[in-house]
This record gives C-alpha cells, structure tokens and sequence, in this order.
C-alpha cells in the first residue's frame, strides 16, 4: 500500500511538472505571437503565427532586402535554448565571405589551432570579436566604415556571417525587445548595403 502511495505521488508530480512546462511554453509562444505581430505592424513586414510545433515568424521586405526573422532550438549537450534568428538576402556581386561573432573560449581555442583572425586594428572591436573573411581586404573597407563599426559595437551581443547571398544573424534566447530589434534590422541591411556596394566602388578582386 505504501510503494502504491508513493507510485501514485510520483506520477501526479511529474503530470504537474509536464503541464507547468506545457503552460510556460504555451505562454512564451503566445507572448512572442503578440510582440512580434506588433514589430510587423511597425516594419510593413508579414507575421505568420505559427502554430505550437511550428514557430511564429516574420517576413518580408525591408529597406530593400527580402527578411526573415524567426527562431531555431540549439543543442548544446544536456540541454538546449530557444534562440532568435535573422536572415538577409544580399546582392553578394563580390562574392564576399564574412564571420563575425563575439570570441568565446572555443573560439579562442580555434584560433590557437589555426583559425584566421582578422584584426580591425581597433583593441576594443579586436578583443570582443573574432573575425573571418575573404578577400580580406573588403572584410577590412566593409568594416573599416566608422558608422558601421559603431552600430556593431553598440550591439548587445553580434554573431553574423555572409555566405554567398545570405546573410545570418543570431542571438541567444528569444528577444522581444521591439525597439531592439528594429535596430538590428537596419544594422543588419547596413551592412547587407556595405557588402553590396564593394564591387560598384572597386573593391572586388573576381
């Protein structure tokens, strides 16, 4: 009778554990679903609610450039977050490559095993990121543009790469600070425009 009890207070404590976990996420989808739909409200972007497997997003075009911003879950072992993702169509003509993210210890340890690090030559940016491009004197004129370069610096936390012609962002945990990512935005299409201007100034060697 006693193993019965406690069987029986196991179960209920692990129904009540599942449904708490089921309520937060149901909360967090709904609080994104309202906070997002506003941002689309306030860009002239279309928000897609999603569903609770399929997550909301926000898409369209802006200043330009076609948009999505949606998040993605990252693994990392035993556990795993919800995390914010942008991303960017650019009109790539230079064929530019460029990662850039804030340094971490594996980042680090990439380095010591023989990763590039481009250097800016400004001690501050060079010491908060990790960067990696080609050709990389474009890396270094795309950067190299001081309102540009003070936008990265005045970012919370900036992990983006161009690839051919998409550029990626993303940030930890999911972010519905809407002032906060309107700024993104226009950072983000800043340098989607400094990318696109490279070959019409020169810069490109193809």
């Amino acid at each position: 009778m006693v193993n019965s009890g406690f069987s029986l207070l196991v179960v209920l404590f692990v129904v009540v554990v599942f449904v708490l976990a089921l309520g937060g996420s149901y909360y967090s989808l709904q609080s994104r679903r309202r906070a997002w739909n506003e941002l689309a409200n306030r860009t002239g972007l279309t928000f897609e609610p999603g569903s609770f497997w399929r997550t909301p997003t926000v898409t369209g075009t802006y200043r330009g450039h076609a948009l999505t911003l949606d998040t993605f879950t990252r693994d990392s072992g035993h556990s795993s977050t919800r995390d914010t993702r942008i991303i960017l169509f650019v009109n790539n003509r230079a064929n530019l490559y460029l990662a850039l993210y804030e340094k971490t210890i594996v980042s680090k340890i990439s380095k010591f095993l023989g990763m590039q690090d481009i250097q800016v030559g400004d001690d501050e940016f060079d010491r908060r990121f990790m960067i990696k491009g080609r050709p990389e004197d474009n890396v270094m004129r795309l950067l190299g543009d001081s309102a540009l370069h003070t936008k990265i610096m005045d970012a919370r936390s900036f992990n983006v790469e161009v690839d051919g012609r998409e550029l990626h962002f993303e940030e930890r945990y999911v972010n519905l600070d809407l002032d906060y990512v309107q700024s993104l935005f226009d950072l983000l299409t800043d340098i989607a425009v400094g990318v696109e201007q490279i070959e019409a100034k020169g810069f490109s060697h193809v």
